[in-house]
């Protein structure tokens, strides 16, 4: 059975990242083994130290221009809100920066559109007016990866350092009631 795949010969620019470092590497070593042979022989036999020559330029220039097509990719972050039952919402934070590690913040506003979220009869979601004591209370936010519990009050807001390349952390929020709120 004949399964297309990507030529990355012909497209270095599609190469997933890991395989786009290995060759990058690869042929600077061999570049760098031409240029010493080359160098080694080059009194002995002019005409085969030019063939080494040749070949380290070669392999120089195709990584050069492995690195010149490679995509950027441009610094992207995103928030996702998903409500869940029992007027509480998930959470979660992503960088999808190749190179910047971000510190990421949900403000209040945010917190409280997340939390306003509800799942209507049909399956798009829909914002439900807060009431005055959800207003007023606390939130609860729990990271599901450190294991960690914040209280944020009405005007604070949630931050969360993340690295580049694709780090995500998910919350859960829900609203935390002081007796004299109720």
């Amino acid at each position: 059975k004949f399964i297309p795949r990507d030529n990355w010969w012909c497209s270095p620019w599609s190469m997933p990242a890991d395989i786009f470092e290995m060759w990058r590497n690869a042929l600077g070593q061999f570049a760098a083994l031409a240029l010493a042979i080359a160098f080694l022989i080059r009194k002995r036999t002019k005409p085969v130290a030019l063939i080494f020559l040749t070949l380290a330029t070669a392999a120089l220039l195709y990584s050069k221009m492995l690195v010149y097509y490679r995509p950027r990719i441009d610094s992207c972050t995103q928030i996702w809100a998903k409500p869940l039952s029992g007027r509480r919402a998930a959470l979660l934070f992503i960088n999808f920066s190749p190179e910047d590690d971000i510190t990421m913040h949900c403000d209040s506003h945010c917190l409280y559109s997340a939390l306003s979220l509800h799942r209507n009869s049909s399956t798009l979601p829909e914002l439900f007016p807060l009431t005055s004591a959800e207003l007023s209370a606390s939130i609860l936010a729990f990271n599901l990866y450190a294991g960690n519990t914040t209280t944020l009050s009405s005007t604070d807001s949630l931050s969360v350092h993340l690295n580049p390349n694709g780090e995500a952390t998910i919350f859960t929020l829900e609203f935390s009631y002081s007796s004299t709120s109720i």
